[in-house]
Parts: structure tokens; sequence; C-alpha cells
């Protein structure tokens, strides 16, 4: 089996380090990023197959992150993860090209299966 490579991005370090942990042990190799920026040098350099991207960001926030990264590499799959459920925010998350999305705190359980659910699904 081909190891995914995932991309976490969010500012707040004990979430990133916490699902880097998980995703490592699931099989997957894990890149993590503190901020839209950083994130936009990871997808740069490397196929990132799938990223879980925060909304609420320092510096570049989650829909102009996403944004950009669906115009460097629109393959990727991108799924939002928020303490905030603004029904608006998400639905332009939608349009600019996320899979879904997955409210903070969530069940890392269900986490992990959305994210397989997603790289199971053929890209268009």
């Amino acid at each position: 089996m081909v190891e995914r490579k995932l991309l976490i991005t969010d500012d707040q370090v004990g979430i990133r380090s916490l699902l880097e942990e998980v995703f490592r042990g699931a099989g997957y190799k894990v890149y993590t990023a503190a901020g839209g920026r950083e994130a936009l040098k990871i997808i740069r350099d490397q196929a990132i197959d799938i990223v879980l991207l925060d909304m609420k960001m320092i510096g570049i926030g989650g829909l102009e992150t996403l944004k950009l990264i669906k115009g460097a590499r629109p393959k990727t799959r991108v799924v939002i993860m928020s303490a905030y459920e603004e029904i608006s925010v998400l639905k332009q998350a939608e349009r600019l090209g996320a899979e879904c999305y997955i409210s903070k705190p969530f069940d890392l359980e269900k986490l992990k299966e959305i994210i397989r659910k997603v790289l199971a699904v053929p890209h268009p």
C-alpha cells in the first residue's frame, strides 16, 4: 500500500501534535504547519494527498489558505476543521473545493474514518 501524505495545518501546537501522533500511528506520512504560509511552502514542495485545515488561524486565514492550496495543487483534498460553525464560511469553503467539515472538538476515530473515506473516492 502507498503511504499517503497528510498535512495538518493548525495554529494550536497541541492539536498539531496530537493529530500528528494519531495519523503517524495510522500509517500516514505526516507534515505539520502552524499557519497558511508554512502550509503553502509544504504544498509546493510535496505532493500532499490531503490537508486538515483549521479555519481560524493567525496570519492567512483558512479560506485564503484553501484558495491558495487549490490554486497550487488542485487535486489535493482538504478537510476543514473549526470550532466555529459559520454556515456562510463553510459554504464558501465547499465552493472553493473543501471535501467536508468536522467541528472541534472532534472524535479522533471519526476523523480517521472521514480521512479514509475522502481518500477512497477518486478525485474528479
